[in-house]
Order: structure tokens, then sequence, then C-alpha cells
């Protein structure tokens, strides 16, 4: 695994709390649920042999995320068995309809996404009948992307009242596509995403700054624009130059900066007006964005 998914998972923490039926030692972070997807962490100190039992609840697929390296469990499927070890950075993708058992007796530490058959239906290039989405099941797997694409939700998980749901909705949608491709044997559409229409582009900005205010998802936006969520996502970074995540955020950036250089709000004013979650909150947004303090920012444009 590379360096920088490894620099990700020794920076991110394991979760603290605990699920109410859970051993004291098996430990869950918060399950944030966008739209058809969930995604939390999930992780265990290894002090006593841990049986996970999984029956078939059949809501969909589970995909794991090894964020720590040298775990190895006992996989059961149905009458086939065997030893899995898991390096840094190592997957695990499974229908919950299928029945399943583990035999743990070393820590680990995942993060876990769930997603229902549903999910799939908005976010591949083609049209996908939930129906048929049959993903294979791996075990210990290497992957080139999966890894990074669970690297980059780590901020979402270890703040989440900081949360922006749209980020979040791209990570899921990006996973969703590439799912059904790499593990579904469906083939990606062959031809370039092209610009949105004016009227799209229009359309998705207005959703977009209702999204602020949890009005819509990015399927909702795609389904708005009659395409799919991946391939919305891909024409509006060609149409503006940003993702959908990046524009709202330059937009809210922007606000906070017409009301820091024309109006007395405070800093904390202006955070809570411009819909973050807290001035500490606004402040690593302004910065990351303008490479200066809001408060300096305003002094500069005094």
């Amino acid at each position: 695994m590379t360096t920088s998914f490894q620099d990700c998972a020794t920076a991110s923490h394991p979760p603290s709390g605990a699920g109410d039926r859970a051993p004291a030692a098996l430990r869950f972070g918060e399950r944030q649920q966008h739209g058809g997807a969930s995604v939390y962490r999930k992780s265990y100190d290894g002090t006593a042999r841990l049986q996970i039992p999984g029956p078939s609840s059949g809501a969909g697929f589970l995909l794991g995320v090894s964020m720590t390296p040298e775990h190895r469990r006992r996989i059961t499927r149905g009458e086939l068995a065997g030893l899995h070890l898991f390096s840094q950075g190592d997957i695990y993708l499974r229908d919950l309809e299928d029945p399943y058992a583990a035999e743990v007796d070393a820590p680990f530490d995942f993060t876990l996404l769930e997603f229902s058959r549903d999910f799939f239906e908005a976010m591949a290039d083609e049209r996908i009948e939930p129906a048929t989405v049959a993903l294979s099941p791996v075990a210990a797997r290497r992957d080139p992307v999966l890894p990074h694409l669970a690297c980059a939700l780590q901020p979402s998980l270890a703040r989440p009242a900081e949360t922006c749901a749209l980020f979040v909705e791209q990570i899921l949608v990006a996973m969703g596509a590439y799912l059904v491709h790499a593990y579904g044997g469906f083939v990606p559409a062959q031809t370039q995403p092209g610009l949105l229409s004016k009227v799209h582009e229009e359309r998705a900005k207005a959703m977009l700054l209702s999204k602020v205010r949890g009005e819509c998802s990015i399927p909702d936006i795609a389904r708005e624009c009659n395409m799919s969520a991946s391939y919305f996502m891909k024409a509006f970074k060609k149409t503006t130059g940003q993702t959908p995540h990046q524009w709202m955020l330059s937009q809210r950036l922007a606000r906070a900066q017409d009301y820091l250089r024309n109006s007395t709000l405070s800093l904390a004013e202006v955070a809570t007006t411009c819909d973050f979650y807290d001035q500490s909150h606004f402040n690593r947004v302004f910065i990351q964005g303008t490479g200066m303090s809001p408060g300096v920012w305003r002094r500069q444009a005094a």
C-alpha cells in the first residue's frame, strides 16, 4: 500500500464509541447515511476470539477497507471456509444476502460501507436494474482505487458534525460506479461525457445551492438532468472546471467574503450565515480556500 494511504490510516483514529450489544473491545464509529449508502468505522482490539455472525439480510453489499496491517480472519461462506490475511488497504466485498461468518483473533480496524441494491441504479453510466446487480465476493484483495477513496472519507468520519454531505456523496458515487464496473462486470460507457447544456448547468447550480439546506442530493440533481450520477459529476466538472462540491464551496466562500468586506457581522455570525458548522470550521475552510484566515482577509480587504 502506498505511503499516502499509510499516512492517512495512521492519522485517522479508530472509533471510540461502542454499539449497544457490542463487546467492550469491539467499537463502532458514527454511521453516516447518504441515500442508499452508509459509511462508518469498526475496530476490535483483539483481546479475545471474536465470532462475527452474518445472517443473510438482503440489504445489499458490504465493502470493508482495512486501515491496519496484519489482520487475519477465518471466513465461512456456506460450506466454504478459508483463512484470509489482510494487509493495510486490502478490501473485502460481500453480498449481504449470502450467509457469512467470520472468526477473528487479532486486532482490526475497518472502514465499512454498505450499499443498497437500489443505490447502484443511479450510480453507473448505463441503466442498471437493482435486481441484476451481482458483485463478486472477495477477501483480502489488493485494489488500486478503493483504499484511496476510503482515505478521502476519513476527515468526514473524524468530524461528522462538520461533514459536507455533498463531498461524501461524491465519494460514494465514485465508489459505486467503480464497484459495478470492477466487480460487477458492467462495461463502462465508451462515450466521453460532454458539456452540460445551459439549462442543465443552471438547474444543477440552483439545486446545489439548495443542497446547503439539505434539500437535494447528487442523484436527485442527476435525475433532473436526465443522466446518471457518475455521468453528471464528470459533465459538471468538464463544464465548470470544478466538482459539484468544489463549486458549492467556492460559492459559500464568495458569499462569506462579501459579508466580510461589506458588513459588520462578526466572524461567528458570518460562519453561521454562510452555513458553516461553527467559526472553527469556517476558519479551516477559509484558510484552505484562500491561504489566509477570515480575520486577516477582512483586514486586507478593508
